[in-house]
């Protein structure tokens, strides 16, 4: 049996194909090497993105809460009383919003935590003014406005919303009831004797009343122009109020969207924004839980 003599030639293909095969698999170990040490970092801002991205869908659902209830804070209280005063403008036993402690109110709704429910009592531009002045004769008065409002903005009813309206400097702080309408012309009643005059100018207001509350994960607002409480919002978990120094505190505890991320146990800093006094309602949810501080002013209500 002969044995085959390599070639020199041959010899210097095997030696490199060895190299090759070398440098490949030292290529291959730095590699992974290599991504080990990246992985970890990618982790990590791959999660400091997700919940970033959490915490702004639960921002949002929070800004438009605010939203819904920012128009009745602004314009609570204008050309009303406040306190018994403002209970005392309209007849007894109308039921609400007509019974509340005043035009910015908070309250425990029913079968609810304390101080969950806020109630708005509010004035609401019609696009029309008092043509001329007009004077009240016991407590009555006939006003000609600068142009007709809408049919259905009225209604000659006591215990209806829609059956009171308001001058923004006139009237001496007092809602006045709808008596008749003729066109450009509105007969108004006040439950107060006492004289007064709607000057000339005088922007008209129709009087709207509203409840905010969140129940089951979903923020409700009941407007007394219609029946029923309509949901505004979802991922509304909680919520509450304060108000102090004509200033309305919201508090609210949103949910993000993410269902991988972790609860909010050990996530205190997500929770700083809850007032310690209110003990947060349970929630069914298991996403993370965010909470909001937002601040309004009632620039129209009056000592």
């Amino acid at each position: 049996m002969k044995l085959r003599r390599m070639k020199a030639k041959d010899f210097r293909t095997d030696r490199r194909r060895a190299f090759l095969l070398a440098d490949l698999l030292t290529a291959i170990l730095l590699f992974s090497l290599a991504a080990l040490f990246l992985f970890f970092p990618i982790k990590g801002y791959a999660r400091i993105f997700y919940e970033e991205r959490d915490r702004f869908a639960a921002e949002q659902r929070a800004a438009s809460a605010v939203s819904k209830i920012r128009f009745a804070a602004l314009y609570s209280g204008l050309g009303m009383r406040n306190g018994e005063e403002y209970k005392n403008a309209f007849f007894p036993n109308s039921g609400q919003p007509f019974t509340w402690s005043g035009p910015a109110a908070v309250s425990k709704g029913l079968l609810m935590p304390e101080a969950s429910e806020l109630r708005l009592a509010y004035a609401f531009p019609a696009g029309a003014r008092a043509a001329m002045d007009a004077v009240a004769q016991a407590g009555r008065v006939e006003v000609t406005l600068s142009q007709e409002p809408a049919a259905d903005y009225f209604e000659i009813n006591t215990k209806a919303t829609k059956g009171w309206v308001l001058f923004s400097h006139s009237g001496t702080g007092r809602p006045l009831y709808i008596t008749a309408k003729r066109g450009r012309r509105l007969t108004l009643g006040s439950r107060e004797e006492s004289a007064f005059q709607i000057s000339r100018g005088d922007r008209l207001y129709l009087f709207r009343a509203a409840k905010f509350y969140a129940v089951s994960g979903i923020m409700y607002m009941k407007d007394f122009r219609t029946t029923g409480d309509q949901p505004v919002e979802n991922g509304i978990e909680d919520l509450r109020f304060k108000i102090e120094d004509n200033l309305l505190h919201i508090f609210i505890l949103a949910r993000g969207e993410d269902l991988k991320l972790k609860s909010n146990e050990g996530l205190q800093d997500e929770m700083d924004n809850w007032p310690k006094e209110f003990v947060p309602r349970k929630t069914s949810t298991t996403c993370r839980l965010y909470s909001f501080h937002e601040t309004l002013r009632l620039p129209n209500l009056r000592d």
